[in-house]
């Protein structure tokens, strides 16, 4: 060691870590939205974090039509019923794939503006203004030539034919002559020459059979925006170039019904290396630096294959993240309590990151999917009850709903005992009680296959879940660390008092972390492997609150005293 004479000063890592604060409940939202009504059209296919509803209009456009727009019932659901945020939005609708082509021919153009009623991709409008069919005269020698031959019985006739290189302004062709003292004209195509006047033919003149055209230039010759109705206004701005007051569009529509269950499951493309659909979960965290917490895909998740999506994506979220799925049983296909349970089993909608559920709900005649109200719930009761944690239920707290429906509109009433049979099979339902319209249910679907309570119960998952995400985030700085003792304690201690905190908070019973080693064999720690263990117990929500009243008689006594 060289010599030295002073002051040194040297830092260690300290003992104890903070943990990471995680948002509980991120929404992760695919479907479709109107991107022909964005002022700022977001990416097809692309994780879009949005805080308010002014950051989902401009980025997707707003309809409020939930049933060709479903990514529209998520922005309503989350900022105007709920207040919460954010939300990460997928569109998949792709306005190079999902759109119908239009024609038509509009009138009266010149002297006022042209509604259309139209979810109009404005970039793809094309005008134009054709006129009335005319005659241009061509020049012999120029522009055609009428050679005379003569045949075989020594007659001479004139054949039309084209000059080499001749610019002409239509394929098709007038050719006029006289024979036998009258007129005769007759029509042809450029293809058709050269063409043999009759014998005796004589005065031929040939022109080009011409439409005027005028193509239209946006912003030069016309305007064409969305105005506050969600309709096309569109407005002539140079009308020289209008022939008859009328003109002639041709512009993409937007298909939201041609959206399928394929374009929701999405998957990677090879071709433009990018995730699509559901798949973009994997792009969330590395765009946002936050982990989701909730799934959903209003309308779509009513097919088993998006279900089956879905519940695949809960687990191993970027290899380490894991989150919850919600959807709903198809109310238009499934119309009662009792069936809503047969087609759970029947379809496999069974496993611990899925909630099922049964069935829509309708506020002012608007109706929603539960699951979409669910999340925003869950978002709810984390942010005001739950400290942003999820260790509180949301069962028996207040939807945005005034009825329970089907599909078609058909109000659905189910009593205590329905609801609480429902429950029973795994799925979450409205209820309308003593608190109001409520959500109703505590159970994941793998309920009653498994009563384990971190499987079985809502916010015992989301919690488990919650912590997982929590640990990872806070201790992958520690990845690579020296694995000597000030390590191990390290971690031990951070954890617990992190535990204990949420212990004196009421969000956990009790929760301890242990460094085992039996659980650490020799062979593991050699090979840089260390497994620690924690203890939890998560509240299990008060599922029966159960009174038992009993008649005392020696409280007659009173009346003598």
């Amino acid at each position: 060691m060289a010599y030295f004479h002073g002051i040194k000063n040297t830092e260690i890592p300290t003992k104890l870590v903070p943990s990471i604060e995680l948002e509980s409940g991120l929404v992760f939202a695919v479907g479709t939205a109107p991107i022909h009504l964005a002022t700022e059209p977001a990416e097809t296919n692309a994780p879009v974090l949005c805080y308010d509803l002014s950051e989902y209009v401009s980025k997707f456009g707003y309809t409020g039509n939930f049933d060709a727009y479903t990514l529209d019932e998520v922005t309503s659901s989350q900022y105007q019923l709920s207040g919460v945020s954010p939300t990460v939005f997928v569109n998949v609708l792709d306005k190079s794939k999902h759109y119908n082509e239009v024609s038509k021919e509009l009138g009266g153009v010149s002297e006022n503006s042209t509604i259309i009623q139209s979810e109009m991709f404005l970039d793809t409008l094309e005008v134009k203004s054709v006129g009335n069919l005319t005659d241009v005269d061509l020049t012999e020698n120029t522009d055609y030539t009428a050679e005379t031959n003569i045949n075989t019985d020594s007659d001479t006739y004139l054949t039309i034919d084209l000059v080499v290189d001749a610019n002409l302004p239509s394929d098709d062709l007038k050719i006029s002559y006289d024979l036998n003292g009258s007129t005769t004209t007759v029509t042809k195509s450029v293809t058709d020459l050269p063409f043999d006047l009759p014998v005796g033919a004589s005065n031929v003149s040939v022109a080009a059979l011409v439409t005027p055209e005028n193509i239209l230039t946006v912003n030069e010759d016309f305007t064409a925006a969305y105005n506050s109705d969600g309709d096309v206004v569109f407005t002539i701005l140079d009308d020289t170039k209008i022939f008859n007051d009328k003109v002639q569009i041709k512009y993409h529509e937007s298909a939201p019904e041609k959206v399928t269950t394929a374009d929701i499951i999405g998957g990677y493309d090879l071709v433009t290396g990018k995730n699509t659909g559901l798949e973009t979960i994997e792009d969330v965290f590395p765009k946002f630096r936050l982990t989701v917490g909730i799934i959903i895909a209003p309308k779509f998740s009513t097919d088993v294959t998006v279900a089956a999506a879905m519940k695949a994506k809960t687990t191993g979220i970027n290899s380490v993240f894991n989150a919850i799925a919600c959807v709903d049983i198809p109310t238009d296909e499934v119309k009662t309590y009792t069936a809503a349970a047969e087609y759970k089993n029947l379809k496999n909608l069974v496993d611990t990151s899925l909630i099922v559920c049964y069935p829509k709900i309708s506020l002012g005649g608007v109706q929603y999917h539960l699951s979409t109200q669910l999340a925003s719930l869950m978002n709810k009761v984390d942010s005001e009850k739950g400290d942003g944690i999820p260790y509180i239920s949301p069962s028996n707290k207040n939807l945005q709903m005034d009825s329970a429906v089907l599909a078609d509109g058909t109000e659905v009433f189910l009593s205590l005992d329905k609801a609480s049979y429902l429950n029973g099979q795994g799925i979450v339902t409205a209820l309308n009680f003593a608190n109001g319209w409520t959500a109703y249910g505590n159970r994941t679907s793998i309920y009653p296959s498994s009563t384990d309570p971190k499987e079985a119960f809502i916010n015992i998952r989301r919690s488990f879940y919650w912590l997982r995400n929590t640990l990872t985030l806070t201790y992958f700085s520690k990845i690579d660390n020296p694995m000597n003792k000030r390590f191990i304690h390290s971690v031990l201690d951070s954890v617990n008092i992190f535990l204990n905190g949420l212990t004196a908070r009421g969000i956990l019973n009790g929760g301890r972390i242990e460094f085992i080693e039996g659980e650490n064999p020799t062979t593991d720690l050699m090979d840089g492997i260390t497994k620690f263990h924690l203890y939890l117990n998560v509240p299990s929500p008060a599922r029966v609150i159960e009174f038992t009243l009993e008649y005392d008689s020696d409280y007659l006594a009173n009346l003598f005293s």
